[in-house]
């Protein structure tokens, strides 16, 4: 399968171009469809129609583009295009929404100044609904899973549908836990689990810096995973926070071995339990994974290489990435979780370096 990371950083620099030279509409459709054409859409393969004439009543409708189902030929993606150097409007979005109502299509593409995805909840009967909203930045990894799942020879109905619920899952938690209700049943579950009595509650307010990116009412963007020089120090999932956390006053954003050079968080846990991998070659993974859980009150730190993939394409990504692999003395490949924040690196990961004769230097 081609690289994404290419694919996409090609699709950026063509909407970049497009911009600079205030390229027509009906050039930039050409430079899409010849686009699609490196994921396996063609006209030739009849798997994408173009300028696809659909008949409602005495007229028709013509969306830029359909993506067909290959076994089936549903037309499963609208696409509606815009010039890059386009600005938004609602009846841009009216009208994709307008064909993928008509043609009955699940899923719906803006691509002009930016990408969007839209998801038509059929047996819901509601408007179809905006699920993310993808800059067209280089390397952007939203951007490149987007493209990992629309791959024509790989086409599953079912993955774009966990995408598509997911976020809408995750835009209803984070619009809960930033309501005023939700904020009170946090700070009230702080409260109990550190074990304060109400005369606290002040204090606890003011020591306590808690940011939630809220989601808006009409966009599903999903938070980016940990950026390498990210200062992020809570997560929802992987590597949390204990019941009762020490003061961490200096933000530590990288960690080093001795006098080699520091590296961020990420880095820093994974070499950091391969040395001891290594340095202990008897050991099997069920042994290695007791031996950091008796460390912490912290969430699975690791996780068997068949157990990650049973999980969403969504889940996979996001907590444990396949190149932190490493493998146990029977051969058995597991994940280091790719989530860390600075207390967990203090309470889990430095403890196991020192006892292995290291010197923690921090930046």
């Amino acid at each position: 399968m081609a690289n994404t990371k290419n694919l996409w950083n090609n699709l950026c620099k063509v909407v970049e171009e497009g911009k600079n030279v205030n390229q027509k509409e009906y050039a930039f459709e050409g430079s899409i469809k010849n686009f699609l054409a490196r994921l396996g859409w063609s006209t030739f393969d009849e798997n994408l129609k173009e300028q696809y004439q659909v008949p409602v009543g005495h007229q028709k409708i013509i969306p830029d583009f359909v993506l067909l189902e290959p076994a089936t030929k549903r037309p499963e993606i609208v696409i509606e295009l815009k010039r890059p150097g386009h600005n938004q409007k609602d009846e841009d979005i009216t009208q994709l929404r307008s064909y993928m109502k008509q043609i009955y299509s699940l899923f719906g593409l803006y691509i002009g100044e930016k990408l969007e995805i839209y998801y038509n909840q059929l047996e819901e009967r509601e408007e179809p609904v905006l699920i993310n909203s993808i800059d067209f930045s280089g390397n952007n990894e939203e951007g490149q899973y987007l493209l990992n799942i629309l791959f024509a020879d790989d086409f599953d109905e079912g993955k774009w549908k966990d995408y598509c619920n997911n976020f809408i899952k995750l835009k209803a938690s984070i619009d809960y836990w930033t309501s005023d209700k939700g904020k009170s049943e946090l700070f009230q579950f702080i409260l109990e689990r550190a074990g304060l009595s109400p005369d606290f509650t002040d204090k606890l307010t003011s020591l306590l810096n808690l940011e939630v990116s809220k989601i808006s009412e009409n966009r599903g963007e999903e938070p980016e995973l940990e950026a390498e020089e990210s200062t992020e120090e809570v997560t929802i999932e992987g590597v949390s926070e204990p019941a009762t956390p020490s003061p961490m006053p200096v933000t530590i954003k990288k960690y080093g071995l001795n006098d080699e050079k520091p590296i961020n968080k990420r880095k820093f846990a994974y070499e950091v339990i391969k040395r001891f991998v290594d340095a202990h070659p008897e050991m099997k993974f069920k042994d290695i994974i007791k031996y950091f859980g008796k460390r912490n009150d912290f969430n699975a730190v690791l996780i068997a290489e068949a157990d990650w993939k049973k999980k969403t394409p969504d889940g996979q990504g996001r907590y444990f990435r396949n190149e932190l692999v490493l493998t146990d003395a029977s051969g058995k490949r597991f994940l280091v979780s790719n989530q860390w924040t600075q207390n967990a690196i203090e309470k889990i990961i430095v403890p196991v370096a020192e006892e292995m004769g290291y010197v923690i230097n921090r930046s």
